[in-house]
């Protein structure tokens, strides 16, 4: 009896040193001679659920551990390891385990692969699952894989269970193949984020709609494009499924123009009517060089797509974050007033710098006291903050805008302002005051130093 009570003792110091700490639990295991009780290991695991690099470590004695810890363990599993061998190793023990107790898969929820279609297609080979509701993909390339390689990827995606699809850091040929992945998704998908996916091929979709972009179209109402100035379009065949019905959608950077307008074109398998949540973000366009009317082109498909995107969640959105565009042709602007945006309770303008404070401006003098925005947030971007002399408007002008507002359902303002090299955070502080001196002071505004 003292000597079970000797090892309790022991096991418990262990897991209060393991709660405490962020430890290897390999090298606190091997302290000690004697069995630890389950219910210890449980509250071990516990402890750690969000300690991604701890949990890594611990999955390689996963096998004889009490089915509460392999559950924990087993909810979220994460291939991102940056060494080939240690990547080879997880993927390996992972799927003997799974091929050995095939009643562990329906616990696994999310799982998230890093860089390596190779090793994806080699695990799905092995092990089917049934229960993921979060698919991630990072830093994937798709180029010159043909469509039939990716159904690993497409039976994951389609998964009844599935809520959650996120690629981030993706680069694909055409919208063609991005179709190809994306085609068959689960109808109970609510979240789509698209960060940083980038198309080897930039070519516009085509269009059926075309009052927004001036352009010359055949009996089809397809744009006739000028070959030596655009590429040709890209025209896929209508969806003929139902549509999965997002209300969460993210476009961050890379080709979120291209990407805006796939998801508006009758062959996007999602339907964009009950957004709720909608962040969009792109690279600025003084990275095109190209001649006038081709960044016009450029300019009003962007402004297009995502007006209509807009359009169609008008009655159902709740959260947006915009980027504010540097330039954007007169008749593009995004609409944010009440009478367009009725239900808006959150608005982030992104992308906040010297050429893009008109747009900013323009947004927040739409705001009425018919909004029932209750916070505001502004994310000021990297770089210089000064303005040309020849400007037109300033930081001062926005200052006196968001100063102006009459929002009676408003809470709090919050300025995200990035840190340079060697900055600290009283000097963000003092930027914040040179450059929004009247909302600065305000009890409700906050400083996020990013």
């Amino acid at each position: 009896m003292r000597c079970r009570s000797r090892a309790f003792s022991s096991a418990s110091s262990a897991a209060a040193s393991l709660s405490s700490s962020s430890r290897d639990i390999m090298a606190v295991l091997s302290r000690i001679s004697e069995p630890i009780p389950p219910e210890i290991l449980d509250t071990c695991l516990q402890s750690h659920l969000d300690d991604h690099e701890t949990l890594l470590v611990a999955a390689l004695v996963c096998r004889d551990w009490a089915p509460v810890a392999q559950r924990v363990l087993l909810k979220s599993i994460k291939f991102n390891q940056s060494n080939m061998i240690a990547y080879d190793r997880a993927v390996t023990l992972l799927a003997e385990l799974l091929e050995e107790k095939p009643e562990l898969i329906p616990f696994i929820r999310e799982v998230e692969f890093l860089w390596s279609h190779r090793w994806l297609t080699i695990f799905f080979e092995r092990i089917e699952l049934s229960s993921v509701t979060s698919f991630t993909l990072k830093e994937m390339s798709y180029l010159q894989i043909p469509a039939e390689d990716l159904q690993a990827e497409r039976r994951l995606v389609k998964l009844p269970s599935m809520t959650t699809v996120d690629l981030t850091g993706c680069t694909f040929e055409d919208v063609r193949q991005l179709t190809a992945l994306l085609g068959e998704c689960g109808l109970n998908v609510k979240k789509l984020k698209l960060h940083r996916v980038c198309l080897l091929r930039h070519r516009y979709p085509a269009f059926k709609r075309d009052n927004r972009f001036n352009l010359i179209t055949d009996s089809h109402g397809y744009p006739i494009e000028d070959e030596e100035r655009f590429p040709p379009p890209i025209k896929l065949d209508p969806f003929a499924g139902e549509c999965a019905k997002l209300e969460k959608l993210e476009l961050v950077r890379g080709a979120s123009v291209l990407l805006a307008a796939w998801l508006i074109w009758d062959s996007s398998p999602f339907d964009l009517t009950g957004l709720k949540t909608l962040r969009y973000e792109e690279d600025g366009h003084e990275r095109y060089n190209a001649r006038d009317d081709e960044q016009r082109f450029r300019i009003q498909s962007d402004r297009a797509a995502v007006t209509t995107i807009l359009e169609k969640c008008a009655s159902t959105l709740e959260h947006l974050e915009m980027y504010a565009a540097r330039s954007v042709s007169e008749g593009d602007e995004i609409d944010i007033s009440p009478k367009a945006l009725p239900n808006l309770k959150t608005l982030t303008i992104a992308g906040l710098c010297p050429d893009s404070i008109k747009t900013a401006i323009r947004w927040v003098t739409s705001l009425t006291s018919e909004n029932r925005i209750h916070h505001l947030t502004l994310k000021v971007s990297f770089g210089s903050l000064a303005v040309r002399k020849d400007a037109t408007q300033s930081w001062a002008d926005l200052d006196n805008a968001l100063d102006d507002l009459n929002l009676p359902f408003l809470r709090g303002i919050d300025v995200k302002i990035p840190r340079k090299h060697n900055q600290s955070d009283e000097d963000v502080e003092k930027r914040l005051k040179k450059y929004f001196p009247r909302i600065s002071g305000r009890e409700s505004c906050k400083l996020v130093v990013l």
